[in-house]
């Protein structure tokens, strides 16, 4: 008997321990393929990968799981309420079904994600992207100093105007200083307003550049805009 108890018990604690092991376990995502209903255009939606990344990353408490499955997502292309949508479901892929545990709802046009209140049918506004969102300028124009990289980030005299419409933004050369490849008028940049995962503000070409290893300065990334000090980063 005693024998008998020493592996029952030794049996328990191990189980014990794999359960452990579970709750430790980080969550992982599998991308399946975006379904897209014949009535409209096929796009690149490769950003959306991004934000259904970034979504998690901030909500991996409220999904935990303590078995071993692994969090995967769906993604179908879709009108809601008029608008054009990506929808995510995010969730288990099961033996013979995929079962959810969040929904999601990112608008093509503003790039706006909202989680699916099932109960009420309705569209819930992401806390969080509100703050993220929060610390851009209300649109119109703005002027600001050039931050020369490869000069320490002296303005040079040199100005720009920054017109921000929501989350996009155009740079625009007034003529205020000696820029040779330049005339008053230019733009001399232009796209999406993004937090990049160092915090500092991007003027992003895609979803994709808020993981860009190479930002701001001479490279080939894209450009820092600094709200705080009005500052417009570039060579």
């Amino acid at each position: 008997m005693t024998r008998i108890s020493i592996i029952i018990l030794t049996i328990f604690f191990w189980s014990c321990n794999q359960n452990q092991d579970f709750n430790k376990k980080p969550l992982e995502t599998v991308d399946h393929e975006l379904q897209t209903p014949d009535t409209l255009e096929k796009k690149n939606l490769s950003w959306v990968d991004q934000y259904v990344k970034w979504y998690l990353d901030q909500e991996t408490e409220n999904l935990k799981t303590t078995d071993s499955l692994t969090l995967s997502f769906i993604k179908d292309h879709q009108i809601r309420q008029g608008r054009e949508t990506v929808q995510i479901r995010i969730g288990y892929d099961l033996q013979h079904r995929f079962e959810v545990r969040k929904w999601l709802y990112i608008d093509f046009e503003t790039h706006s994600l909202a989680e699916y209140d099932l109960e009420n049918d309705s569209l819930i506004s992401w806390p969080n992207q509100k703050n993220f969102q929060s610390e851009i300028p209300k649109s119109g124009e703005y002027r600001y100093d050039i931050a020369f990289a490869e000069w320490q980030g002296k303005s040079m005299g040199e100005k720009v105007t920054v017109i921000i419409e929501g989350d996009s933004v155009k740079i625009r050369y007034e003529g205020d200083g000696n820029l040779s490849l330049s005339i008053k008028g230019d733009i001399l940049d232009s796209g999406l307003l993004r937090k990049h995962v160092s915090g500092s503000w991007i003027i992003a070409e895609s979803e994709m550049d808020i993981y860009a290893e190479e930002y701001g300065g001479c490279g080939s990334g894209p450009t820092i805009i600094d709200f705080k000090n009005k500052k417009y980063w570039t060579c």
